[in-house]
C-alpha cells in the first residue's frame, strides 16, 4: 500500500510540473474605470486582434467592465473580475 501512495504522489507531482496552467488556470482583471468602452483593437494591425490578447485595456490604459468581460469571454478557462 505504501508503494501505491508513493507512485500516486510522483504521478501527481509530474502532472503538476508538466501541466501547471491546466491545473490552476485562473487570471484576474481589476476594473479601473466606470466607462463603457470595449476592449481596444488597433486598426493599424489588421492581422492581430488586440481585443483578444488577454490584456484588459480600452485604449486609454483603463480597464472598464465591458473590456474585462470581452477579454474573459475569449479565454478557455476561468477569470476573476475584481470590481
Amino acid at each position: 500500500m505504501k508503494q501505491f501512495y508513493t507512485i500516486l504522489f510522483f504521478i501527481a507531482f509530474f502532472l503538476a510540473v508538466i501541466f501547471p496552467a491546466t491545473l490552476s488556470a485562473q487570471d484576474s482583471f481589476t476594473i479601473t474605470s466606470s466607462g463603457d468602452k470595449g476592449a481596444w483593437d488597433d486598426p493599424d494591425t489588421e492581422d492581430y486582434d488586440e481585443a483578444r490578447d488577454g490584456i484588459c485595456d480600452d485604449g486609454t490604459g483603463n480597464c472598464p467592465l465591458r473590456a474585462a468581460l470581452e477579454e474573459a469571454a475569449n479565454r478557455g478557462y476561468s477569470f476573476i473580475v475584481n470590481l
